[in-house]
């Protein structure tokens, strides 16, 4: 879809003409089809790519690269600038553009002088390697990956997109089909669509080549279209003809001109095939024969392959001279009750055999046909039918005296005294008498409590066989005897209930059957609106063909019809579900008369496996294909009588012999759904719809509407410009007639003179469009496809003077579908369509010319008088052109039912239309036309049309287009917006004196933080609800909410509130004033603002769209400049986790690092903070958490490059050490809480990151840090980095005894009072650091009891007292990097004092820790090895792990499964470098139990205290209420990061050292992550998530350390090649 902006008009038209011209000079092109075979590619084996090179080299598309993934039954498809569209709730992928390479050479550039994009070097994405070891996700940009839930056709189009101007190109267009364990990716270089194809590639002609005719003949004016270009789907126009109107097929070129020189561009032809008995052209008795009628004596063809030749000849002919595409139906589901081969293969059918639930309709259906030909031959008294009375006597006469002979009720309940007597000889067979019998013997069964449940239980003892009379059975006898106790009496008494319920269900299908009988006679014979028939033989239509016996009479009805051949004709079932088979064993639909059949066709029995009809699958599949080789498109008649599957499978086949084939379809249903899934599964084009069923302007209106485009394409609709495009359901597309084949004719539902409204409002839709043979002319009758005999007349388009005598109005029609093309071709793709009054109004808008074509009809309808005056209709801009205007003043009055029945038996007549009375006029002055006056408002630009000489019947076709002012707003607009691109001369420019932090606050802030800072907060849409962001995120979230619906919602909240005024832009305008920094993009904005509020307000939200889209992206990517070359690098997912720094990292006066209260601003640093989630914990003091910040500093600050703010933050928590501790709460320096023991670990790991990472790292151990507590180590309150780290560190090794400060309520209300005492000791013998008691929780699992009402009030659920698993390998990485920093003499301590007057070295500790961890921690799989380890087997819950604490008060937590494991095998790989067997049993074993899609249970789902979901209400259940359960089951997210760390870390022991196999795994576990930061509001991944995966709502969706360690996997793979 092009962008619309003005700059891009000429270029756009060189475009067209350049494109349109190369299709001209080749119709034909390439359509590469690749197949990928999914079971090769799912888990654990890995990717494959689709090389896209292969096309011709002169093609845009010849730069595409793309690639296939698979994982599980998930497919990830990637391919370069790609825009896709997928069935609903199925199985595509989103993308992103592929990052460009530095080239030496100069672009290329396409016929419009654009850039061409560069390709990629396949060779490095494709190495020996493996393919997926280039990027994460597959290695080419963003991707999103979803379910494989169901097999289909996914249309997806290939873009360019230049920049951030709004314009782009489509270079082509392709479709995936997935089917079993089969992918095909089928890519097309042309503009226009190519059919989805399943397998193989081939060179065929491209659809469609509709105007390229091989005689250019010079046309007159009335028939000259405006463009000789090839036609779009949604220009084509289709004109059905009779086969057996035609005449010979030497005669057809004749027929076939008449269609071009109406400006037709498609032709759709009735069945070839001979046709049935009754003359229909839809009922055939051969599929693979064409009929012999249609060829004369000396065409020779005598033979079925003869005549099919010949017509192969002929349609390619045809093709190739008259330029017109040949679509044919094909009849799938029927076949004629006299088909050649149904007596040899009546199972095709629905035959008594095969369907034997239809025996009891075909015993009712042989009664009534009997009962009628005994009620006509007067044997139940008058044989008239004038009134309800006389069919009421009839239907009463029916029901009295036949429907019981029939003893119907046999097909429905248990024959008693059969089963009785079966009971009597069980009894007597095991030899136990009826007065003996008192309970079986060994019986435990309970006996029931009532009749009807012991009928219940009889009813479980029962077998139903399907199709016979009494068709229950009791075959368990045992279980008969128990439920009677082996009582006769008892048994007969619970038969009667057992078949209770089912003589109700037999009553209640007589009275269905009843009323159908009474329905169906009174609108035949009575209802004024029915054919008031006299003729009452046959009195009713039967339902089933009879093929055996030949004498029907001879049929023993109350027999088993064993050898009765019959089989049901076809029909249909009024708003009958297509997913149903309505003469499948689940429907009653023919027992209830409730089908609407066809006497002369017979309906197939596909089944829905190739098993369950081979022969019927390949005779039809050879159908398919025969006329696939012949016809470019198909019709498929009655669709939805079609199972899903099996249409399948034959427009698979048929796309076997013309990959590029056309699909449309008639399918009726009430069901969007079922729309969605027959065009998704099997590549629909189009659905057929009809407009001649409006009964008033509205409801034309309301068809065009859904049919024609202003559904999926309004006016103004917003864009995704860039970036992941919305994987959207395939489209249900439209085939619209003025009227079909099968229509009433016009005049039995409206006036005539309705004709060239109703056609002209047809030639607006943007969808294919059709019409029926006889239509344009007026015909004074309906062509019966059955009884019509009569030949279509030869129009001598030679003579100069036939246009005046053409009848009809087809000499307007050719004007109306050249109108239609040419809308197609020149991209007037938007649509509208309304009603005023009586007037309907439909507008085609070009977005890129910004003109607009106007049609405005007067309808005419039954009963509805034209108002005095009619109503003005206003139009936005200024009308230009009055292209032409008309009025069909009259038409001669139709012909009798008499004069249709005599010219039908007419040998040798004509279908001859009727001259009306017309009045055209082409291009039409405005000051001298009787039509219509145009006022032009040049202060508001707006144009008012009012209306003169418009009676019913009339049309008018206008050209508009927006006011000067407007179009210079759009030029200033996209002058602003090449500014906004990082491409130009000065890239960047805006974003001068710009740095990250300033871009926390232009792009992000929550409403909190903001009304923090400045009293306001985020933006409230009315209807909607605040933006999750004030800046720029948070419209941009909207935005893509808005643009990735399909089809997309013009009503929606913020699109009426951009309509309404220019609130949202002055509210961006203005919140930027409170940073300096932002002043130059302040300014940009502003212009950029003013510009919009001068459009017409139907376009602000679409530029608006633009102009903060645009804006985001440069955002977006000029923050990303600033940042690492690995994030520049990366694939899109790790840096859209990158800019989470941007959003939780900033600098909040209100919430400052350290409080200028507590050290005065010249020692202070600078005021910058992680907030660790976003809306909860991120202001006051509730925003810098010790642990949070350290665990998340890594992934957000170092690996993204912005060592300035973790340089910052890591001295600015320095300040606040005290007792040895960091703290957990900072609170500015205030009042922080030092009630966690492990935040001081996270802090040193941090640190010593940072010494590693940052430039000059290390230099940070000598920097001054101005303490806020003074202490024994430094009571001057001033000390060097290394001095803090040796203060914790000996502070640890000493012992930490400590009671917190303000201890009680103040500070904790919850929190018992031996909680308060803290206490962390060292084991020297071990090296482990020892903590806490039951009352409290030092360690990230640090939930507190809240609960006075479930008794969890003050007890902490997670206390994880004792040595913390996490804890001792953090010790262990800090201790051996020290070591190892003082070794390279950049750190000056090497031990730590202790209290004896002894000193422990940081090696010596380590080793320690070493030496003692794996007997301490791990659990053996075999209980025979306990002896080696530190364990207690009684309270063993899951072996082959490590423990998560050691030494805990509670022992039978210390052998919990919790994930805490993970960080030590991530940190410290050292510990169980010697024990690689028994890490990959553990990671197998925490991946089993613990990994969720999004995050890692906190604890094991098998042990007793899991509880997985996390919410803060009050009950009296302990383990939950008030949010007990907060890490004793939700799954959290940065745990999972910690856990891929570990994947990777341990590659070794898991994958061998490979390291594809590893990042296979590892992405293959991301698509859940991806997904959810593609989908979350707030672009960031949450803090935690309820039991697999469902969403948390107390849960913070945006969470620092979730992104972070997510963030820090990814670095990790990516750094274990390099």
């Amino acid at each position: 879809r092009e962008r619309s902006t003005p700059d891009r008009m000429q270029q756009q038209q060189q475009a067209s003409t350049a494109t349109f011209a190369a299709m001209a000079a080749s119709p034909y092109e390439t359509a590469e089809t690749y197949e990928i075979d999914l079971a090769r590619l799912l888990h654990p084996a890995g990717h494959c790519v689709i090389d896209l090179d292969n096309l011709e080299s002169d093609k845009p598309l010849a730069n595409m690269i793309g690639y296939v993934a698979a994982v599980d039954s998930e497919v990830r498809f990637v391919l370069r600038s790609v825009k896709v569209q997928s069935a609903s709730g199925a199985s595509l992928a989103l993308v992103t553009n592929y990052p460009e390479p530095q080239e030496s050479q100069p672009s290329q550039r396409d016929a419009a002088g654009s850039p061409m994009p560069t390709r990629p070097d396949f060779r490095r994405l494709a190495d020996s390697r493996s393919p997926c070891e280039d990027a994460a996700l597959c290695g080419a940009g963003f991707c999103a990956a979803m379910r494989l839930t169901a097999p289909g056709f996914f249309e997806f189009r290939l873009v360019r997109v230049g920049g951030c101007t709004i314009g782009a190109g489509v270079l082509g267009r392709g479709f995936l089909y997935v089917e079993d364990d089969r992918l095909s990716v089928t890519v097309s270089t042309s503009p226009t669509p190519v059919s989805p194809t399943r397998r193989r590639t081939a060179r065929s002609p491209s659809w469609p080549h509709l105007l390229q005719s091989a005689q250019q003949q010079q046309m007159s004016q009335v028939q000259q279209p405006r463009t000789q270009q090839q036609t779009p789907l949604a220009g084509a126009s289709v004109q059905t003809l009779l086969t057996k109107c035609m005449g010979p097929i030497a005669e057809w070129g004749s027929h076939f001109e008449t269609s071009r020189r109406c400006g037709y561009t498609a032709v759709h032809l009735t069945p070839v095939q001979p046709p049935a008995w009754s003359g229909s052209c839809y009922s055939i008795i051969d599929q693979l024969d064409v009929n012999p009628r249609l060829f004369s004596p000396d065409d020779h063809c005598d033979t079925p392959q003869q005549r099919i030749n010949k017509l192969k000849i002929a349609i390619r002919s045809a093709k190739a001279k008259y330029g017109l595409m040949m679509i044919t139906d094909v009849l799938l589901s029927h076949t004629a009750t006299d088909t050649v081969w149904l007596p040899e293969h009546p199972d095709a059918a629905y035959d008594l055999k095969t369907s034997p639930h239809l025996k009891v309709a075909f015993v009712l259906d042989e009664a009534l046909h009997r009962f009628g030909e005994a009620f006509a031959d007067g044997a139940y008294g008058p044989t008239q039918l004038k009134s309800r009375s006389d069919v009421d006597r009839l239907v009463a006469e029916f029901s009295k005296e036949v429907l019981p002979k029939l003893r119907l009720w046999e097909f429905y309940v248990v024959n008693v005294n059969t089963e009785l007597a079966r009971l009597e000889e069980a009894l007597r067979h095991d030899g136990v008498t009826t007065s003996s019998c008192a309970v079986v013997e060994g019986d435990q069964t309970p006996q029931p409590a009532t009749p009807a449940q012991a009928a219940e239980r009889l009813r479980a003892a029962m077998t139903r066989a399907p199709g016979g009379r009494f068709p229950f059975s009791v075959t368990d006898s045992i279980a008969a005897i128990r439920v009677c106790v082996g009582d006769p009496n008892k048994f007969v008494e619970l038969l009667d209930l057992v078949n209770l319920p089912l003589y109700r269900e037999y009553d209640t299908d007589v009275a269905c059957i009843l009323r159908s009988l009474t329905n169906y006679l009174c609108y035949v014979h009575v209802d004024p609106h029915g054919p008031k028939r006299q003729s009452i033989r046959p009195l009713l239509p039967r339902y089933f063909t009879v093929l055996a016996p030949k004498r029907t009479p001879e049929i023993d009805l109350l027999g088993t019809l064993e050898s009765v051949v019959a089989v049901a004709h076809h029909g249909w079932v009024m708003d009958g579900h297509p997913f149903t088979d309505f003469a499948g064993p689940n429907s009653k639909a023919y027992l209830r008369r409730e089908v609407i059949v066809w006497e002369d066709t017979v309906k197939l029995r596909y089944g829905t496996r190739f098993e369950d009809s081979p022969w019927l699958w390949q005779h039809m599949a050879k159908y398919m294909q025969l006329q696939a080789h012949i016809f470019d498109g198909f019709r498929i008649d009655n669709c939805h009588s079609v199972p899903l599957p099996v249409l399948q499978y034959l427009i698979s086949e048929a796309r076997l012999a013309n990959r590029d084939l056309v699909v449309l379809a008639e399918l009726f249903s009430s069901s969007f759904d079922a729309f969605q899934s027959y065009t998704s599964s099997c590549g629909i084009h189009a659905i057929l719809k009809e407009a001649i069923n409006a009964t008033s302007p509205a409801g034309l209106s309301h068809i065009l509407f859904e049919s024609g485009g202003p559904l999926f394409d309004p006016i103004g609709e917003p864009e995704v410009l860039w970036g992941p495009q919305p994987a959207v359901p395939y489209p249900v597309k439209s085939w619209i007639f003025d009227v079909t084949h099968d229509n009433e004719p016009l005049f039995r539902t409206r006036p005539e003179v309705d004709a060239l409204p109703l056609a002209a409002s047809v030639a607006m839709c943007s969808a294919v469009t059709g019409s029926v043979r006889g239509f344009d002319e007026l015909l004074p009758h309906k062509v019966d496809v059955v009884l019509e005999n009569r030949k279509y007349p030869i129009y001598r388009w030679d003579k100069a003077e036939v246009e005046h005598t053409l009848p009809g109005i087809m000499a307007v029609k050719a004007h109306l579908n050249a109108l239609h093309r040419e809308l197609a071709v020149n991209g007037y793709n938007e649509v509208y369509a309304e009603s005023t009054g009586p007037l309907v109004n439909m507008a085609r808008h070009n977005p890129v010319l910004l003109q607009t074509i106007h049609m405005v009809t007067h309808p005419a309808y039954y009963g509805s008088a034209p108002p005095a005056e009619l109503p003005p209709v206003k139009v936005t801009g200024e009308v230009f052109e009055i292209r032409f205007a008309g009025t069909l003043v009259g038409v001669p009055p139709p012909w009798t039912a008499t004069q249709v029945e005599r010219a039908q038996r007419q040998v040798g007549g004509l279908l001859e239309g009727r001259r009306a009375q017309l009045q055209f006029d082409l291009a039409p002055t405005f000051d001298q036309n009787p039509y219509v006056t145009v006022e032009l408002d040049r202060d508001s630009g707006t144009s008012t049309l009012r209306f003169q000489q418009f009676p019913p019947g009339s049309i008018v076709c206008f050209a508009s287009r927006l006011p000067q002012g407007t179009q210079a707003a759009m030029h200033s607009l996209n002058a602003l917006l090449e500014a906004c691109d990082g491409t130009g001369a000065r890239p960047w420019d805006l974003f001068d004196g710009v740095d990250l932090l300033a871009m926390n606050i232009l792009m992000y802030r929550s409403d909190e933080e903001e009304h923090a800072e400045t009293g306001h907060g985020a933006y409230d849409v009315p209807g909607l609800g605040k933006l999750p962001y004030c800046g720029l995120q948070g419209w941009e979230t909207i935005i893509r909410e808005v643009t990735h619906r399909h089809p997309i919602d013009m009503g929606h909240p913020l699109l009426n509130h951009l309509r309404g005024g220019d609130w949202a832009i002055d509210y961006i305008t203005n919140r930027m004033k409170q940073c300096q920094q932002l002043d130059r993009i302040r300014q940009w904005i502003t212009r950029a603002g003013d510009c919009i509020k001068a459009l017409p307000r139907y376009l602000v939200p679409k530029f608006f769209f633009v102009v903060i889209s645009s804006l985001h992206r440069a955002c977006v990517e000029w923050s990303l400049s600033q940042m690492s070359s690995y994030v520049q690098n990366a694939d899109t997912f790790a840096q859209r986790l990158a800019l989470t720094s941007l959003q939780v990292c900033g600098s909040l006066k209100s919430s400052p690092l350290v409080s200028p209260d507590v050290l005065s601003p010249p020692n202070c640093p600078d005021n910058v903070t992680l907030a660790a989630g976003l809306p909860h914990f991120c202001h006051g003091y509730m925003r810098s958490w010790g642990r949070d910040t350290f665990i998340s500093l890594k992934g957000l600050l170092l690996i993204t490059g912005r060592f300035k703010e973790a340089h910052d933050i890591l001295c600015g928590f320095a300040c606040s050490l005290r007792h040895g501790l960091i703290p957990n709460l900072l609170d500015g320096g205030r009042n922080p809480r030092f009630n966690a023991r492990d935040a001081a670990w996270w802090f040193l790991n941090a640190l010593l990151e940072y010494c590693l990472m940052a430039p000059c790292g290390t230099a940070i151990m000598e920097e001054k840090v101005h303490r806020i507590f003074p202490s024994e180590a430094c009571p001057s309150q001033v000390s060097s980095m290394a001095d803090v780290v040796q203060e914790i560190l000996t502070s640890h090794a000493n012992g930490i005894h400590f009671r917190e400060w303000n201890a009680g309520p103040k500070i904790d209300d919850k929190m018992q009072d031996a909680g308060f005492n803290v206490d962390v000791t060292l084991d020297q013998h071990t090296g482990f650091i020892f903590g806490g008691n039951q009352n409290n929780c030092g360690t990230w699992m640090d939930k507190m009891g809240e609960s006075k009402q479930a008794g969890n009030y003050g007890t902490p659920a997670t206390p994880r007292d004792g040595a913390a698993i996490e804890i001792v390998a953090l010790s262990y990485k800090v201790l051996t990097q020290l070591a190892e920093l003082h070794k390279h003499g950049s750190f000056p301590y090497s031990s730590v004092p202790l209290h004896a007057g002894d000193s422990l070295s940081y090696a010596d500790w380590a080793s320690r820790i070493e030496t003692n961890f794996h007997r301490h921690f791990f659990v053996p799989l075999n209980p025979a090895e306990d002896t080696k380890y530190d364990i207690e087997p009684s309270v063993v819950n899951v072996r082959g792990i490590y423990k998560d604490t050691y030494g805990g008060s509670l022992p039978f937590a210390n052998y919990q499964l919790r994930p805490n494991c993970c960080v030590a095998f991530s940190l410290a790989p050292a510990l169980f470098a010697k024990h690689p067997k028994e890490l990959a049993t553990a990671l197998r074993t925490v991946e089993e139990r613990l990994a969720g899609p999004l995050g890692m249970c906190t604890l094991n789902k098998e042990d007793w205290a899991y509880r997985g979901i996390y919410n803060s209400d009050d009950s009296t259940e302990y383990n939950t209420a008030k949010g007990f359960s907060y890490h004793q089951g939700p799954e959290w997210v940065w745990i999972f990061g910690y856990f891929l760390q570990a994947v990777v870390v341990s590659r070794g022991a898991l994958f061998g050292g490979s390291t594809g196999k590893t990042r296979h795994h590892v992405h293959s576990l991301l698509g859940p992550h991806i997904h959810h930061l593609v989908h979350s509001p707030w672009e960031s991944l949450p803090e935690l998530t309820n039991a697999d995966g469902a969403v948390c709502p107390g849960s913070c969706p945006c969470q620092a350390w979730s992104v972070a360690c997510i963030q820090e996997a990814l670095y990790m793979l990516q750094q274990c090649s390099v």
